[in-house]
């Protein structure tokens, strides 16, 4: 493979077009450390911080608890470039896994078809940009990506040895160290390579079994290492306690939102912001793929690989649905972001579904179907656009605060120079209530104020009576900073009432509000 690159000089230039696309994407973010804020989203996003916090940790060879959050290999990564790119370690990071996975799409492509679609391939890849956002920013997904490309490369390509055994067993360990919720979509893969080639000597599987019980001993050791006890403090950390939540109309809503558009961050349908994908749901389109092309596919060895693919798929959907429907949890974690994996794959797929177009027979078979299917492509996210939440009009509204009523009606006079201020230092139990005047269904609330220095440690409550309240964000995490302010976030409440009670006190800093905008529907 290696002598192949080196003489294709196609695959050189689309990997320094990749290394321009990626590059561009990340100083043009606003995000990006040095810019907004001084750390960026180091500074301003709750993962990324400590992504960075475990790599200074481990570089300094600081092996405790309190400094471990995640799984070990996205960090230790990082942490081998924290002396010399201080401000941000993982940017070298990211441009090697991206450039790994679009060299490997390349290359699978390449192999099944030809140049040309593999250079197609990777174009539609870097024209998603939502994609290419999230490698710029730092998440553990980042490895699990090429990981699972490299997998497909193996299963679908190379042929079968000890060799590959090996290496597909070192991809599903590397996947687990990097984040262990993606080996749920490995396991099928591993499993599908010893099922299709079962005629092969039994003992090729005990080489995986003997890998993996190995890196089991590794995960033990190092949990041992730094908390003292073979679970860890990723169990701690991570797990969100929740008992199954009961609401028929949530969980519908919930799993809805899930398929209707795969980018959902805190309850708020966006957009993927890309001129191929844009708003299409990507989960509905990978449905799509992986039926009709397996029906093109007439080798009877790839029939199977890519049956186990589609399994592959699907189980990972499902747990992902129950999680979705039954916790009362963020569809956050259910997002296009933790399933970019499937992007090259579900482009993959549409190379074979262009193969089969080009027979004429086929396409007039399958016209009329792909109009109809166009069509409802069509439809969908012009209706998603029309369910997103919009900014209430808070015309007649009434803000009450003990604290300073003379002034609380510049939280909501569409003036972000007339700030409302206590009067006084932040002190736990400080209220605020808007009155909207009748029911309302309630999403996000929008604070426009200085990042820097506003009181963030607060809860919001949603009543329709004043007597009974119901938290809009169940916890702290759904506090989301932007460049404009926070934002408090949750799943759809209905009610009259709004009431902010502070949880923090200062003995100097008053808690100032220039400006609350509410989204939901009237």
């Amino acid at each position: 493979m290696f002598a192949h690159i080196k003489q294709n000089k196609v695959f050189l230039l689309m990997l320094l077009s990749g290394l321009v696309v990626f590059l561009y994407s990340y100083w043009a973010d606003i995000y990006r450390p040095g810019m907004m804020f001084d750390g960026g989203w180091y500074s301003i996003w709750a993962d990324q911080q400590r992504y960075y916090e475990q790599a200074r940790a481990i570089s300094e060879f600081r092996l405790s608890a309190e400094n471990f959050f995640y799984p070990i290999l996205y960090p230790l990564l990082g942490s081998f470039f924290i002396k010399l790119f201080t401000r941000d370690p993982f940017l070298v990071v990211n441009v090697g896994l991206f450039l790994c996975t679009i060299g490997i799409l390349y290359l699978l492509v390449e192999k099944i078809f030809d140049k040309q679609k593999a250079i197609f391939s990777v174009f539609v890849l870097l024209a998603t940009q939502r994609f290419i956002y999230d490698f710029v920013t730092p998440w553990t997904t980042s490895v699990t990506t090429p990981l699972f490309l490299a997998s497909l490369y193996i299963l679908l390509v190379a042929s079968y040895s000890k060799r590959n055994v090996i290496l597909l067993t070192v991809f599903y360990a590397l996947a687990f160290f990097a984040r262990i919720a993606d080996i749920v979509f490995f396991i099928p893969l591993l499993v599908a390579y010893f099922f299709i080639h079962k005629e092969r000597k039994p003992y090729d599987a005990l080489i995986s079994v003997g890998i993996l019980t190995l890196c089991a001993g590794i995960w033990a050791f190092i949990n041992q290492l730094v908390s003292g006890n073979i679970l860890g403090p990723y169990i701690v950390r991570n797990t969100t306690k929740f008992t199954f939540q009961t609401d028929l109309s949530n969980i519908l809503e919930k799993i809805i939102g899930y398929f209707a558009n795969s980018y959902i961050f805190h309850r708020q349908v966006q957009p993927f912001s890309s001129p191929i994908v844009s708003v299409f749901p990507f989960f509905l389109l990978l449905i799509l793929f992986l039926p009709v092309s397996i029906k093109y596919l007439k080798n009877n060895k790839q029939l199977h690989v890519h049956a186990w693919i589609a399994l592959s798929f699907f189980i990972w959907l499902a747990s992902h649905i129950i999680f979705a429907g039954f916790a009362p949890y963020t569809l956050k974690n259910l997002s296009a972001h933790y399933a970019k994996v499937w992007y090259p794959v579900g482009i993959l797929y549409g190379m074979y579904i262009v193969e089969g177009l080009l027979d004429k027979k086929k396409l007039n078979r399958i016209f009329i179907p792909v109009i109809i299917f166009g069509t409802v492509l069509l439809i969908i996210p012009w209706t998603i656009q029309k369910l997103k939440p919009y900014p209430l009009n808070r015309k007649g509204w009434i803000v009450r605060s003990k604290i300073n009523t003379e002034h609380a009606q510049n939280i909501i006079d569409s003036n972000d120079n007339s700030p409302w201020t206590s009067g006084k230092a932040r002190k736990r139990g400080d209220s605020i209530v808007i009155d909207m005047k009748k029911n309302l269904t309630i999403s996000r609330l929008q604070f426009v104020d200085d990042p820097a220095g506003a009181a963030t440690n607060f809860d919001t409550f949603i009543s329709s009576d004043m007597k009974s309240w119901e938290k809009l964000a169940p916890d702290y995490t759904y506090y989301v900073r932007r460049d404009y302010g926070w934002d408090v976030v949750g799943y759809m409440k209905k009610g009259r009432y709004i009431r902010l009670i502070l949880n923090e006190t200062s003995l100097t800093d008053p808690w100032i509000i220039k400006e609350i905008n509410v989204f939901g529907y009237e």
